[in-house]
């Protein structure tokens, strides 16, 4: 069945390739020639594309969805079946609440990684090898900036690997934890009546509870740490970076303010992303399908309205992306805050980050304008000021992270010589 949800996902991912392409076809031979008859032609095409797209779309579900699930239940099984085998020695070493996680809450992890991977997983490196097979066949003298655009990235995705992963391995054994303290409380709640311990046990629940909630914190801060920078960088900087990319060959007075929104737009899809996975975390796995439904059904409604416009047009669908991430993340944070025991102070995860974010972004915008001024007079010049701008706003927000003290020394002993870092710079 892996293999069917595969063929599916290719067949769904061929076609929102293909859009473009046909898409570039009706401008240039339909349009700019007056043609209503390649026009016709194309868009059928387009049309046709779409609907084989659709069909590999519900196929590849269907077929995720039952493998993912079935999957799930053989594991439920197996540990099941593994428990009653154990010892009474590993039954105390493991933990009661513990084994209770991993037969619920993490075989449903498990099992929306598999359905996940079937979906989003194979699909972006399908569709990225895809995207630059096309970019190389179309415009070869992009080849050397698409070379040094996947490094960074790799580099990049690398980094929020390397910092996000422990986070979230500390957030599971927090939520283990309260589990545990919750357990033994319901477990014994006759005898700590009895012996009037309700104040000790209130306090061993709180004191798992702040700790699972600083654990979110931590989490949700290193995600901005990450997303924040990245989308007010593009704010601040998103001509001069598509006419980086592009090597001037583009209309940097329409590309540059898409650039602009999508970057607002990556710092909401980050925070989807996390809040997503402490829900999930929390064994709340239904209610980030529905957001993403609203999200979905939103980003329509907006496009709709904006891009039927004559004078907005394209401009329209950055935004519409824009409002899709912007509502799944707000409707996420607000469930969490409101489901989630103890959950994660907004106000003390994004602050800091925000502020250095928008200080550095404005550093970028001014310096790209002064580099741009002196250096101005070839693409070759323009591209050295904006590679000078990001360079600024990187040094600059180093320093404001440092500066407001954004990192714990508890973050920072997870990456790799953290320790010795902290010490260095005297964070507590």
């Amino acid at each position: 069945m892996f293999a069917t949800a595969l063929f599916f996902l290719s067949l769904e991912t061929l076609a929102d390739l293909m859009q473009p392409t046909f898409m570039s076809y009706i401008v240039d031979n339909g349009v700019k020639g007056q043609s209503i008859s390649k026009i016709l032609m194309y868009g059928a095409m387009m049309l046709g594309i779409a609907a084989l797209g659709a069909l590999g779309a519900v196929m590849r579900n269907i077929y995720a969805s039952r493998t993912s699930q079935q999957i799930s239940m053989e594991m439920r099984s197996d540990i099941y079946r593994k428990v009653q085998t154990l010892s009474f020695e590993n039954i105390d070493r493991l933990q009661p609440s513990s084994i209770i996680t991993r037969i619920t809450n993490d075989v449903t992890q498990i099992q929306n990684f598999i359905n996940g991977s079937m979906r989003i997983m194979m699909k972006a490196p399908i569709t990225c090898i895809g995207a630059i097979a096309l970019i190389i066949l179309q415009t070869p003298k992009q080849i050397p900036m698409m070379i040094l655009i996947l490094c960074i990235s790799f580099l990049l995705i690398a980094a929020n690997m390397g910092f996000g992963y422990p986070r979230f391995g500390r957030l599971q054994r927090k939520l283990d934890r309260l589990n545990e303290v919750s357990r033994e409380f319901l477990s014994s709640v006759r005898v700590v009546k009895a012996f009037c311990a309700q104040e000790q046990e209130g306090e061993k629940f709180r004191s798992a509870a702040e700790d699972f909630a600083g654990a979110g914190v931590s989490a949700m801060r290193v995600a901005a740490l990450i997303a924040l920078p990245c989308g007010f960088g593009l704010l601040a900087l998103g001509g001069p970076i598509m006419e980086l990319i592009a090597l001037g060959n583009v209309d940097t007075a329409i590309a540059g303010p898409i650039l602009s929104i999508l970057g607002i737009a990556s710092i909401f899809v980050c925070f989807q992303l996390v809040g997503t996975a402490i829900l999930q975390a929390n064994g709340i796995v239904n209610l980030p399908i529905i957001t993403v439904i609203i999200g979905g059904v939103t980003k329509i409604l907006v496009n709709y309205t904006l891009v039927g416009n004559p004078k907005i047009m394209i401009f329209g669908a950055p935004v519409g992306t824009l409002s899709c991430f912007a509502v799944i993340s707000i409707l996420n944070l607000l469930i969490i805050k409101r489901c989630v025991p103890n959950p994660p102070r907004y106000l003390v995860a994004l602050s800091k980050p925000l502020a250095a974010s928008v200080v550095m972004a404005a550093a970028a915008w001014g310096s790209h304008g002064l580099l741009a001024r002196v250096l101005n007079g070839s693409l070759t010049r323009d591209m050295a000021a904006t590679a000078g701008a990001i360079l600024v706003g990187v040094v600059v927000y180093v320093i404001l992270v440092l500066a407001l003290r954004t990192l714990t020394r508890e973050d920072l002993e997870m990456m790799p010589g953290g320790k010795k870092l902290a010490k260095i710079l005297h964070i507590q």
